[in-house]
This record gives C-alpha cells, structure tokens and sequence, in this order.
C-alpha cells in the first residue's frame, strides 16, 4: 500500500528475496487495487496483473466502496448455505446442532472483527436468517417466534444454545479487533497516532469510526478504559450484553412459569448436554428425545397433545409439558428417578468407591430408605444419598422460582433434610444425608454441586495426575444429557399410551408421533 512508484520499487524488490527461497511471484494471483482518486496512470506500470477500481480482499476481508464490501459479504453468506442444508439433511439432529454452533455460526466472525457493522449489517442480518432456518428445520417444529429465536441466540449458560447472532454482536467484535489495533500501530509507526486519534477520538468526521465505536460502548464505560485493557474485551462486551438481554427476558416474561423456566435454565451445568459430543450412549439422544428436549428449553408447545383432552388421571393436560412430566400414573416419574439414581451410582463406580443401591434392614423405619448408602473408607464417614426431581412449576414453588434461581431445588432438599432428620441407623447413630435434587429444566440442587466437586478432587488420569476439572466436565455433561433423556422418554410413553387410548380420529397421529 502506497504511491504507485513505491509499490513498483518494493514489489520489484520482493521478486529476488522469494526467489531465493524457490518460489515464484505468479502476476495473474496478484491483484492491484487503485482507487479513483488514485493515479490510473502511474498503475499502468502493472503490466499483466489485474487491476480493480472498486476494490480488494486481504487475507478474506474486502477493502474498497461499500457496494464492493457488501457484494463480497454477500458472496460469503451465499457460500454457507451449502452448509446448512446438508446440517439439514443429517439424520441426527444433536450433531447437526453441534456443526451448526461450531461450524456454520462462527464463519462471519473474522469480517465482524474486520469491517464496520454498519456496512456489514445487510450480510451479519442474511447470515443470521441462514442460522435461525437452519436452528427450526432441525426442531422440525415450523417458525418459532422472536422471542423463542432471542432466546436461542444467548450462550448455553444463559438459557439459550449458544446460535449467537452475527448482528447482535458485530459492534463488540468490531471494537475489540481496534482495541488490539490500537495498542500496536502508533507504536510501530508514530505517523498513525494523529490519524488514529482522528478517527477515533472525534466525532464530528463524517468519514470516521468514532460514531459506531461509541455507539458500542456500555453506558458505564469509556473508550479510554477499554483500550486500557484490550484482552479478551470482545468475549467481556458480548458477555455483558448477553446477560443484559437475559435479565430483560426475565422480567418482562408473560408468566410466572416461565421466568421460573428462565431461571432454572441458568443454573450451572443445567444446559451441559447441549455442548456434549455423543461419541458413547451416556451422551447420545435419539432425535424424538433431543428435540422434545429442545422444546422444554425453549417453553414451546409439544405436538400431539392438543389431541387429548385429559390425563388418564383425569387431570388436564398443559401443552408445555409439565402434567407430562410429573403425573405419577403411568410409573414416568419412578423410572426417571431410578435413572438418575444409576448414574450417581456409576460416578461413584467410576472413582471405586465402595456403596449399596437401597440397602435394606440399616435404618430403623424402612418406610424412609435413602438411594445410596456411601461406604467411605477415604474419608472414614458413611454418607447416605437421596436423588430427587423437582420441576420449577409446582404450585409450592412456583412463585419463589420465578423470583431467584434454583428455588424448587432448595425447597426440595429441605424437605428431604427434614424428613431424614428422625431416621436414625441401628444403635441409635444419626445419618449424615446429602439430598441430590435436579431440577427438571436442568438446574443443580446447591447440595449435589458442592457434592459433585468434593467427589472431583479424587479423581485422577491414567498417570495418577489430579483431573478435577476434566471429571466435573464429564459428569455435569453426562447428568445432563441423562435428565434430558428421562424428561423425553417420559413425554413420548405418556404421549404415546394417551394417544393409544384416544379416539379413533387420532390413530393415525399417533402412529406418525411413534414414528417421529
């Protein structure tokens, strides 16, 4: 970049100094743009290279007027839908969710880093459809509205599944890519710093940055402070706008169910089988089972019950799931609890610690008989465990849900805690209980997270090292993936024995629901 005299005599100069490596310029891969204002005569001098008036690409980022940014970035956006119908076309929709976040969602992030979002915003808004049709094919649920859509777009931790949107976060990557800028170029070259300053720092040049810059900007924070501090900004900007946008769903929701779903979905963990690869059964979902899970998550209404007026229990059904999921007619609950109470067994398994499922005649009322009793010999105590569901939506915790976080877990571990405060052991000992509640939107009991890590700092790798961190990974993503099949097996063998039981005129629905 220069004057074209200057260009000529470094290019010239580049020829010998490549050639000494063995390679060879190729005139017909170069590409020499010259602006208007530029001199076309003194460009004559490239013979045989292509010369653009309008434009050119530098490591994939178009430089030029805007109709020849906006014309490449449309090109790129084009190139991704190849992508998504084939994420379209896999028989898997949990994978296909995963090439979707990793794949398909992160391709715009080098040009929202590199080109201003106003001129980016055209192509930043097509990507983003390409996302959000991708996201409801594979739903196979039709369109969602754009609060649902809103919703996905926040990271897993915040309730959504992490299909961020290009648009939302183009200003924060953009000034984040010129706070690095920043720190650099004046130094290197002292003749940038009245330029940057200009650009930046002034707001009454047409021509400038600074309009957009600012506009970006949290209100709290000056530009100043964050060129201050320019490591990972992107990553802090996007996060602080993310849980803006959460807290504002929360409470401006049209229910008190679902701020308490919004709420759950928060917690710790409670979104990890989104993010876990199904490489093994403990982590794969058969697609009825990952998209009824979707669903739930997102509050939508489930297929098929606006088929049946009621419940065999007489009760009436919810479109949302929740009677589904809770009626103890049918043996759904039972067999979820038992399921989780498994995997609490294989974790300890796994760390070889010794432990019985229900052991009977060692309480003194066997009406009370925790799930696991611990036979700790590393810590010399003997832990009892008892595993719970609870769902945000019952009528006694609804309210509190709706207001805080983890609310039902709370108030479920209490009432465990104060049921087995009686129970005593042969010999008038008391038992130690720890009380393990899940949510069913996912959420942690505060008692089985703290026990789940106090479990992490005995595990170790193959070489004896300490893996803590790795084990809390792995069981959170397994513990969820688990929950999300039990709440989508329970759903589908109710759907399906209520539907087998209904009118003539829903057969045929229930034999496409089985099939699906």
């Amino acid at each position: 970049m220069g004057l074209p005299d200057k260009i000529m005599s470094a290019f010239e100069d580049l020829k010998p100094s490549l050639s000494v490596l063995g390679l060879q310029i190729s005139n017909s891969k170069c590409e020499l743009y010259c602006p208007p204002s530029a001199d076309s005569v003194a460009c004559e001098q490239f013979q045989s290279i292509p010369v653009s008036s309008h434009g050119c690409k530098i490591l994939g980022v178009p430089f030029g007027n805007l109709s020849f940014i906006q014309s490449v970035c449309a090109d790129f956006v084009d190139s991704g839908s190849l992508l998504c119908n084939q994420i379209l076309h896999l028989d898997d929709p949990q994978s296909a969710m995963l090439l979707l976040r990793h794949c398909h969602v992160p391709r715009m992030t080098h040009l929202a880093r590199s080109i201003a979002p106003l001129k980016l915003y055209t192509a930043a808004t097509a990507h983003d459809l390409q996302t959000r049709q991708t996201y409801t094919g594979l739903l196979n649920f039709g369109e969602i509205s754009d609060e649902k859509w809103m919703q996905a777009t926040l990271p897993i931790k915040h309730g959504g599944f992490g299909v961020t949107s290009v648009r939302e976060i183009s200003q924060f990557a953009f000034i984040s890519s010129w706070s690095h800028t920043l720190s650099v170029l004046p130094t290197r070259f002292p003749i940038m710093e009245k330029i940057v300053n200009d650009l930046i720092f002034q707001n009454d040049t047409d021509t400038s940055i600074a309009l957009e810059i600012h506009q970006a900007l949290p209100s709290d924070k000056s530009l100043s402070e964050l060129l201050q501090k320019p490591k990972q900004l992107q990553r802090r900007l996007t996060q602080q706008h993310m849980t803006s946008i959460s807290s504002y769903m929360i409470e401006h929701s049209c229910s008190p169910r679902d701020a308490a779903r919004l709420h759950s979905l928060k917690g710790k963990g409670a979104g990890a089988w989104i993010a876990a690869i199904p490489e093994s059964a403990n982590f794969a979902l058969q697609p009825y089972e990952f998209r009824l899970a979707c669903l739930l998550r997102l509050g939508l209404e489930i297929p098929a019950v606006s088929c049946i007026e009621k419940c065999e229990c007489d009760a009436n059904l919810d479109n949302t799931g929740y009677h589904l999921l809770t009626c103890k007619k049918g043996g759904g609950p039972v067999w979820s609890h038992d399921s989780i109470v498994s995997e609490w067994s294989d974790c300890l398994r796994h760390l070889q610690i010794h432990h019985k499922r229900e052991p009977r005649d060692r309480y003194t009322d066997n009406n009370n008989r925790p799930d696991i009793a611990v036979f700790d010999a590393g810590s010399g105590t003997n832990v009892e465990l008892d595993v719970a569901l609870a769902h945000p939506w019952a009528k006694d915790t609804l309210f509190q849900a709706s207001k805080r976080e983890a609310a039902a877990a709370a108030n479920r571990e209490n009432r465990k805690l104060t049921k087995y405060s009686q129970v005593t052991l042969p010999g008038a000992s008391s038992l130690t209980l720890v009380p393990l509640v899940f949510e069913h939107f996912g959420h942690w009991g505060e008692r089985a997270t703290r026990y789940l890590q106090e479990l992490s700092t005995r595990s170790t790798d193959d070489d004896g090292n300490k893996n803590a961190n790795e084990f809390m990974c792995y069981w959170r993503k397994r513990f969820s993936t688990a929950l999300q099949r039990c709440n989508a097996r329970t759903i589908a063998r109710k759907l399906s024995r209520l539907l087998s039981m209904s009118s003539s005129n829903v057969k045929n629905y229930h034999t496409q629901f089985c099939v699906h």
